[in-house]
């Protein structure tokens, strides 16, 4: 019995520590379509930054993963011809986040973290050594929403309780992994901008992010530096 019990107990404390890893979804697994990256955008050596995005898309009451994954090469498709100037360049050459969060809490790798990421908004200097993790959603207010033209009239959406599931522990393993604190963590808003700026990742998420995402990452950040 008392080696069934040391067995058991191994195993739970194996369970809980692969659980502190996010299962990330490959790139793979969603798109066949391969990125043309230039080197000017290779990733620093040095992570500094971990920002939190929306895609601004609604998503419908049912979403399956496949669904997610549809979502996901559309996205790749409309950045991949993107036309808004962004800094130097008007085109972009892949997907512009590192991840994208579905509803379903499926963590899908996007755009390689070797290279950074890409803004219609943000600065290029802020980009650097920044880690972008993008929920799939609209999370705008009304006001935000109206100044859409058209003018986008949709009910209000916030992040499923999965997705913010699995925002938390990415953050929280991402940071852990580039020795970096709570402090590392900016909503899109929060970033040094081009011109008028951005309600990324939404005036209905944004607060969630202060009240509930944070705590939940630095203590989870907590037990990691424990192990």
């Amino acid at each position: 019995m008392k080696t069934t019990l040391t067995f058991l107990g191994l195993l739970c404390l194996a369970l809980s520590g692969s659980a502190a890893e996010p299962k990330i979804v490959p790139r793979e697994a969603w798109t066949d379509t391969q990125p043309a990256i230039g080197p000017a955008l290779r990733q620093p050596a040095q992570i500094r930054l971990v920002t939190i995005h929306q895609t601004e898309s609604r998503n419908p009451d049912a979403i399956s993963r496949a669904d997610e994954k549809k979502r996901l090469r559309a996205i790749l498709a409309s950045h991949q011809k993107s036309a808004r100037a962004n800094n130097e360049k008007k085109v972009w050459d892949d997907i512009a986040y590192h991840y994208i969060i579905g509803p379903s809490g499926d963590i899908y790798q996007c755009r390689s973290l070797d290279y950074q990421s890409d803004s219609a908004t943000v600065l290029r200097s802020a980009l650097r050594g920044n880690i972008t993790v993008c929920l799939l959603g609209d999370f705008r207010t009304a006001p935000e929403k109206q100044g859409d033209k058209p003018p986008t009239e949709t009910p209000d959406q916030h992040p499923t309780p999965a997705a913010l599931e699995s925002l938390v522990t990415l953050i929280a393993s991402t940071l852990h992994r580039n020795s970096l604190n709570i402090e590392a963590v900016k909503a899109h808003r929060e970033l040094p901008m081009i011109a008028l700026g951005s309600d990324c990742p939404g005036g209905l998420f944004y607060p969630t992010i202060q009240t509930e995402i944070l705590p939940k990452v630095e203590a989870k950040l907590q037990e990691l530096g424990k192990k």
